[in-house]
């Protein structure tokens, strides 16, 4: 038998490859009594997202950030996969309550916020979120001038410095 711990390092190595529908097959074989743990739930939102299984993604990625309310990548998951299978409202309400317990060092989580702004028509709200985002982290700038849900703003984010100043 193989254990989870090994079918996990497929997984991880499937969906670096691009290999989804491998990687999905893959978690069906985990064990049943360990697919509740952290390291299958976790590899769970990758899966279901890769195939753009977004109620699966959004039920896996929810219970990630009910388990690990300090960690970002359940709220910045959970609130992508409502954004692709809801709306982005309901998105942006994800992450505004993520906000509270990590949005003082997560950049991501900033820059997922000004593109929901951007999206619903906030450029300023959006601009603010961006520089937010900048000044934790300057390369987001680069992503920013490539992001289509960006685009109105492109101008804008053109002149602000990485640290988000003018």
């Amino acid at each position: 038998m193989i254990s989870t711990v090994r079918r996990l390092e497929y997984i991880q190595g499937y969906l670096t490859l691009g290999l989804v529908e491998e990687a999905s097959a893959e978690l069906e074989l985990v064990a049943t009594e360990d697919r509740q743990s952290d390291a299958v739930l976790e590899i769970s939102i990758d899966v279901h997202s890769s195939r753009q299984h977004w109620e699966l993604a959004v039920t896996a990625a929810r219970e990630y950030a009910q388990r690990f309310p300090d960690e970002p990548k359940g709220w910045i998951s959970w609130a992508f996969a409502l954004r692709r299978w809801k709306n982005i409202e309901e998105a942006e309400r994800v992450l505004l309550e993520g906000e509270k317990r990590v949005g003082k060092t997560c950049a991501l989580l900033h820059y997922n916020l000004a593109c929901y702004r951007c999206q619903l028509g906030d450029k300023a709200g959006s601009l603010a979120r961006l520089v937010t985002a900048f000044r934790l982290e300057p390369q987001w700038k680069a992503a920013a001038l490539a992001d289509p849900d960006l685009t109105p703003l492109k101008n804008e984010i053109s002149q602000l410095g990485v640290s988000g100043r003018p």
